[in-house]
Protein backbone atom coordinates (compact mmCIF):
# COMPACT_ATOMS: atom_id res chain seq x y z
CA UNK A 1 0.00 0.00 0.00
CA UNK A 2 1.30 3.39 -1.03
CA UNK A 3 0.87 6.33 1.47
CA UNK A 4 -0.53 9.39 -0.14
CA UNK A 5 0.72 12.60 1.01
CA UNK A 6 -0.97 15.26 -0.92
CA UNK A 7 -2.99 15.76 -4.52
CA UNK A 8 -2.19 14.29 -7.70
CA UNK A 9 -2.25 16.71 -10.40
CA UNK A 10 -5.15 14.80 -11.83
CA UNK A 11 -6.86 16.24 -8.88
CA UNK A 12 -5.64 19.72 -8.54
CA UNK A 13 -7.16 20.04 -11.77
CA UNK A 14 -10.23 18.58 -11.54
CA UNK A 15 -10.94 20.68 -8.44
CA UNK A 16 -9.75 23.96 -10.54
CA UNK A 17 -12.15 23.11 -13.26
CA UNK A 18 -15.51 22.15 -11.09
CA UNK A 19 -14.73 25.35 -9.15
CA UNK A 20 -14.28 27.51 -12.41
CA UNK A 21 -17.76 26.09 -13.36
CA UNK A 22 -19.45 27.02 -9.66
CA UNK A 23 -17.60 30.33 -10.18
CA UNK A 24 -19.42 30.63 -13.63
CA UNK A 25 -22.52 29.82 -12.81
CA UNK A 26 -22.31 32.26 -10.12
CA UNK A 27 -21.42 35.15 -12.22
CA UNK A 28 -24.11 34.81 -14.37
CA UNK A 29 -26.77 34.35 -11.66
CA UNK A 30 -25.24 37.67 -10.12
CA UNK A 31 -24.96 39.17 -13.43
CA UNK A 32 -28.77 38.40 -14.39
CA UNK A 33 -30.50 39.85 -10.73
CA UNK A 34 -28.10 42.96 -11.64
CA UNK A 35 -29.43 43.40 -14.72
CA UNK A 36 -33.52 42.52 -13.58
CA UNK A 37 -32.76 45.19 -11.00
CA UNK A 38 -31.69 47.81 -13.58
CA UNK A 39 -35.16 46.46 -15.62
CA UNK A 40 -36.67 47.27 -12.19
CA UNK A 41 -35.37 50.72 -11.56
CA UNK A 42 -35.80 52.11 -15.60
CA UNK A 43 -39.22 50.83 -15.21
CA UNK A 44 -40.06 52.80 -11.74
CA UNK A 45 -38.55 55.80 -12.94
CA UNK A 46 -40.78 55.52 -16.41
CA UNK A 47 -43.82 55.10 -14.67
CA UNK A 48 -42.91 58.09 -12.43
CA UNK A 49 -42.05 60.30 -15.22
CA UNK A 50 -45.13 59.12 -17.44
CA UNK A 51 -47.68 59.50 -14.71
CA UNK A 52 -46.76 62.45 -13.36
CA UNK A 53 -46.62 63.68 -16.69
CA UNK A 54 -49.98 63.07 -17.15
CA UNK A 55 -51.03 63.56 -13.75
CA UNK A 56 -50.01 67.36 -14.33
CA UNK A 57 -51.94 67.69 -17.46
CA UNK A 58 -54.89 66.36 -15.68
CA UNK A 59 -54.67 68.46 -12.63
CA UNK A 60 -54.03 71.54 -14.58
CA UNK A 61 -56.92 70.85 -17.41
CA UNK A 62 -59.61 69.65 -14.16
CA UNK A 63 -58.48 73.31 -12.80
CA UNK A 64 -59.06 74.99 -15.81
CA UNK A 65 -62.35 73.73 -16.19
CA UNK A 66 -62.01 73.39 -20.04
CA UNK A 67 -66.10 75.01 -21.63
CA UNK A 68 -64.37 74.79 -25.22
CA UNK A 69 -61.10 74.24 -27.64
CA UNK A 70 -59.26 75.52 -30.40
CA UNK A 71 -56.54 73.65 -32.93
CA UNK A 72 -53.41 74.90 -33.44
CA UNK A 73 -51.33 74.74 -36.85
CA UNK A 74 -50.11 71.27 -37.51
CA UNK A 75 -51.38 68.17 -36.05
CA UNK A 76 -50.51 66.59 -31.92
CA UNK A 77 -51.94 70.46 -30.85
CA UNK A 78 -54.71 71.42 -28.79
CA UNK A 79 -55.65 74.81 -26.53
CA UNK A 80 -58.37 73.76 -24.39
CA UNK A 81 -59.59 76.72 -23.12
CA UNK A 82 -62.32 78.44 -19.97
CA UNK A 83 -64.55 81.22 -20.97
CA UNK A 84 -66.02 81.93 -17.80
CA UNK A 85 -65.94 80.53 -14.17
CA UNK A 86 -67.57 80.43 -11.03
CA UNK A 87 -66.47 82.31 -8.19
CA UNK A 88 -67.44 83.44 -4.26
CA UNK A 89 -68.36 86.67 -4.08
CA UNK A 90 -67.58 87.25 0.06
CA UNK A 91 -69.57 90.44 -0.20
CA UNK A 92 -72.69 89.27 -1.33
CA UNK A 93 -72.15 85.89 -0.05
CA UNK A 94 -72.97 84.42 -3.33
CA UNK A 95 -71.65 82.59 -6.19
CA UNK A 96 -71.33 85.08 -9.04
CA UNK A 97 -70.25 84.16 -12.82
CA UNK A 98 -66.99 85.30 -14.18
CA UNK A 99 -67.07 85.88 -17.81
CA UNK A 100 -63.26 86.29 -19.11
CA UNK A 101 -62.48 89.05 -22.20
CA UNK A 102 -59.90 86.46 -23.09
CA UNK A 103 -60.24 82.91 -22.56
CA UNK A 104 -57.90 81.36 -20.54
CA UNK A 105 -56.32 78.80 -22.12
CA UNK A 106 -53.83 75.38 -21.67
CA UNK A 107 -52.20 74.21 -24.73
CA UNK A 108 -50.96 70.75 -25.08
CA UNK A 109 -48.68 69.81 -28.20
CA UNK A 110 -46.36 66.90 -29.32
CA UNK A 111 -43.22 68.53 -32.21
CA UNK A 112 -40.47 66.83 -33.32
CA UNK A 113 -40.77 63.71 -30.21
CA UNK A 114 -41.07 66.62 -27.69
CA UNK A 115 -44.14 67.42 -25.39
CA UNK A 116 -44.87 71.11 -25.05
CA UNK A 117 -47.28 72.51 -22.40
CA UNK A 118 -47.91 76.41 -22.67
CA UNK A 119 -45.52 76.44 -25.19
CA UNK A 120 -42.68 75.39 -22.88
CA UNK A 121 -40.80 72.13 -22.88
CA UNK A 122 -41.34 69.08 -20.94
CA UNK A 123 -38.49 67.07 -19.76
CA UNK A 124 -38.96 63.31 -19.01
CA UNK A 125 -35.62 62.80 -16.97
CA UNK A 126 -33.73 60.00 -18.34
CA UNK A 127 -36.30 58.85 -21.04
CA UNK A 128 -37.19 60.80 -24.74
CA UNK A 129 -40.45 61.01 -25.90
CA UNK A 130 -40.86 58.43 -29.43
CA UNK A 131 -42.53 59.49 -32.56
CA UNK A 132 -45.00 57.23 -31.93
CA UNK A 133 -46.36 59.52 -29.19
CA UNK A 134 -49.63 61.22 -30.63
CA UNK A 135 -52.75 63.65 -29.18
CA UNK A 136 -55.91 62.67 -30.61
CA UNK A 137 -59.24 64.85 -29.41
CA UNK A 138 -62.79 64.56 -30.72
CA UNK A 139 -66.33 66.51 -30.18
CA UNK A 140 -69.50 64.73 -29.86
CA UNK A 141 -72.72 66.29 -28.97
CA UNK A 142 -71.01 68.94 -27.44
CA UNK A 143 -68.41 66.62 -25.18
CA UNK A 144 -64.48 66.81 -25.93
CA UNK A 145 -62.55 63.26 -25.68
CA UNK A 146 -58.49 63.86 -25.60
CA UNK A 147 -56.60 60.92 -25.68
CA UNK A 148 -52.87 61.59 -24.68
CA UNK A 149 -50.80 58.79 -25.66
CA UNK A 150 -47.13 58.90 -24.58
CA UNK A 151 -44.30 56.39 -25.23
CA UNK A 152 -41.00 57.24 -23.55
CA UNK A 153 -37.97 55.32 -24.61
CA UNK A 154 -35.31 54.27 -22.21
CA UNK A 155 -32.64 54.23 -24.97
CA UNK A 156 -32.38 51.20 -27.52
CA UNK A 157 -33.67 49.09 -24.86
CA UNK A 158 -36.82 49.63 -23.35
CA UNK A 159 -40.17 51.78 -24.40
CA UNK A 160 -43.12 52.75 -21.54
CA UNK A 161 -46.19 53.60 -23.02
CA UNK A 162 -48.45 56.12 -20.77
CA UNK A 163 -52.05 56.85 -21.97
CA UNK A 164 -54.87 59.83 -20.63
CA UNK A 165 -58.45 59.67 -21.69
CA UNK A 166 -60.25 62.36 -20.49
CA UNK A 167 -63.71 64.11 -21.77
CA UNK A 168 -65.04 67.56 -21.05
CA UNK A 169 -68.39 68.91 -21.43
CA UNK A 170 -68.23 71.80 -23.41
CA UNK A 171 -70.46 75.15 -22.83
CA UNK A 172 -71.96 78.30 -23.41
CA UNK A 173 -71.48 81.34 -21.49
CA UNK A 174 -74.75 81.13 -19.00
CA UNK A 175 -76.90 83.99 -19.57
CA UNK A 176 -77.78 85.88 -16.76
Amino acid sequence: MRNKHGLTLVELLGAIVVFGILISISAMVIDYFIDANNRSNISSQANFEGLLAIRTMKNSMDDLGPTEYDTCPGTNCLIVQSAYSYEYNEETNAIDLVVYDDPLEYKIEIDNNVLYINDVEYIFEGFELTSNSDLAYEEINSVLFITLTLYLSAGDQYTYEYVMSYSYDLTNIPVG
